[in-house]
């Protein structure tokens, strides 16, 4: 299981506010909740725990199937695939793994037996053990839509980052060197916590400054601020945000003290991200 796995559950589910109310979150856990169902997602042991709640049989296994898809998007990648767990009611820590419950439905079994022939031997049912637990189908068709609505922001943060180099070129002209330097920087920030705090500086360094320069922004400029609040993806954000904050040190130097905002966000932060900036001439 990633080290870093709950904070990017916390930055996926706060990112799509349209969908889910971030309730609570800490570092290792978090509340969401949809259609008044409750999910709680915790990390424990190298383990992600879920516990849905609600009125709604059908609220509820909607739930379940969306925050299982987003944990299986940020693990498909791993070398092996974490073990899916289903809790044995009445057994202390007792647990059967998805795969041997969904093995044994397919040869027609529909009973599980907890230490079978054991003195301690208890017989379940599986359909009431995975009642509520999405199958893996119902899982894979959202993360085929999440798949899909990643694709679409992919491309259309490409079609920002286009836009924006064409308007830097006009104006810096180290501007390559910043472009090339952008993407190793961000992808140096592993902590996804870290890099939504550092998003959300620089998102209000660039409200601070259109409040203060709106009247002189052209239309370009106010077009590529919208794209940018508009994009789902922190590390996309920071890449465009780069740039972007760049024009402003150059065009707007008066009250927007870059160079002096650069400095109290290295000290902060540690981060080689903070020399791009005022990288212009």
């Amino acid at each position: 299981m990633p080290a870093n796995i709950m904070s990017e559950i916390i930055v996926d589910f706060s990112s799509d506010s349209s969908r889910f109310n971030m309730e609570d979150c800490w570092k290792t856990g978090c509340y969401v909740v949809k259609n008044d169902c409750e999910a709680l997602i915790r990390k424990y042991n190298d383990r992600i725990q879920i516990k849905v709640k609600g009125e709604d049989k059908r609220a509820r296994r909607d739930l379940m199937i969306y925050v299982t898809a987003v944990i299986e998007i940020i693990n498909k990648d791993l070398p092996k695939p974490p073990l899916k767990l289903i809790p044995l009611p009445d057994i202390k820590n007792g647990e059967v793994q998805y795969q041997k419950l969904t093995n044994r439905l397919a040869k027609g079994k529909n009973t599980y037996y907890y230490h079978e022939d054991l003195e301690d031997e208890k017989a379940f049912d599986i359909g009431l053990l995975l009642d509520g637990i999405p199958t893996q189908s119902e899982i894979d068709k959202i993360m085929n839509r999440l798949d899909n609505k990643l694709d679409v922001v992919i491309d259309n943060t490409n079609k920002i980052k286009s836009e924006l180099q064409e308007h830097l070129t006009k104006i810096c002209k180290q501007n390559q060197q910043i472009q090339d330097k952008i993407a190793p920087a961000v992808a140096a920030i592993t902590d996804k916590t870290i890099q939504e705090e550092i998003c959300q500086e620089m998102l209000q360094l660039i409200s601070n400054a259109f409040t203060l320069h709106q009247a002189d922004m052209d239309e370009k400029l106010k077009a590529v601020y919208q794209q940018i609040q508009n994009t789902d993806i922190v590390s996309s954000k920071l890449e465009l945000s780069i740039p972007l904050l760049n024009v402003f040190g150059v065009n707007y130097k008066t009250e927007i003290d870059l160079k002096q905002w650069k400095k109290q966000m290295y000290e902060k932060y540690k981060l080689p991200l903070f020399n791009l900036f005022g990288y212009v001439g």
